[in-house]
């Protein structure tokens, strides 16, 4: 992660252990998983020199998932290596290509990434990709208040519920398992897969109790607290019309609404 703030100072350059990688694969085609798998959080996938091994190994495993991804910001990305990590089973890649200017750059070939991801675009017409020609400076959401170019964090913990810990996983280098992917420096382990199974920890007391407070739109830990991303609603009360939410904010009270029903049912 190369841009610095106060969070990301103590992250240190790690590389995941290759029997830990198998691990978490075997684990999920012990389920027949057919999700998303994606290479990254907060990190460059192509810094790894065994990621055409790992996307392959992947494919091998998991025959039937709907998408694996990699984003990356282009350097490193060459055709050889675009080429090789699809006919491995990547399907999907999005190139974030940061400049000063948003113009594009190079890579560390000195080829243009633009016609990088043109060539194999051209040579890969089966496979999702998207390029975006993004600023070096450009200020996003605050990351739960870990974005080193954004530093808005709510006066009072945002009344909303969010669906991130209900239907995604993220898994660091060292094992550990973040509470989302705004935790950037896993700083709310929810646990590590090391040891311990993947469903142990998915379905652990600390993703429990994490989901219980948000289905009641009730924001407690650190970085749930310092976070302004509106991931759903509260339907029951009534809605500021001086407020703007994603599309994704409204498309998500239906995944919640089917989530609560199963709970109901549950406890019945």
């Amino acid at each position: 992660m190369s841009v610095t703030s106060e969070a990301t100072k103590k992250r240190n350059v790690m590389r995941m252990d290759e029997a830990l990688f198998r691990k978490i694969i075997d684990e999920m085609a012990s389920v027949s998983y057919s999700g998303i798998v994606k290479f990254y959080c907060n990190n460059e996938a192509l810094l790894d020199p065994r990621i055409v091994d790992f996307v392959r190994y992947t494919k091998e495993r998991l025959p039937h998932l709907t998408r694996m991804q990699i984003d990356t910001n282009g350097r490193l990305l060459t055709r050889e290596l675009g080429a090789n990590l699809f006919k491995a089973g990547l399907s999907s890649l999005l190139v974030d290509d940061y400049t000063k200017t948003g113009g594009g750059g190079l890579n560390n070939k000195k080829e243009k990434i633009k016609d990088v991801f043109d060539w194999l675009h051209e040579q890969f017409p089966e496979k999702t990709m998207a390029y975006l020609p993004r600023l070096l400076d450009e200020v996003l959401d605050s990351r739960a208040g870990m974005a080193p170019n954004n530093k808005f964090v709510p006066q009072s913990p945002t009344k909303a519920s969010c669906v991130y810990p209900f239907y995604s996983m993220y898994i660091t280098s060292n094992g550990n398992v973040g509470q989302c992917h705004f935790d950037s420096v896993f700083e709310e382990p929810m646990g590590n897969v090391t040891s311990t199974s993947l469903q142990e920890v998915w379905q652990g007391e600390k993703f429990r109790k994490l989901r219980e407070g948000l289905l009641n739109c009730t924001r407690t830990n650190k970085l749930c607290t310092q976070c302004d991303f509106h991931g759903h609603l509260n339907p029951s009360e009534v809605m500021d019309n001086t407020h703007f939410f994603y599309n994704s904010a409204y498309k998500s009270l239906g995944v919640l609404a089917k989530i609560r029903k199963v709970l109901k049912s549950s406890k019945a």
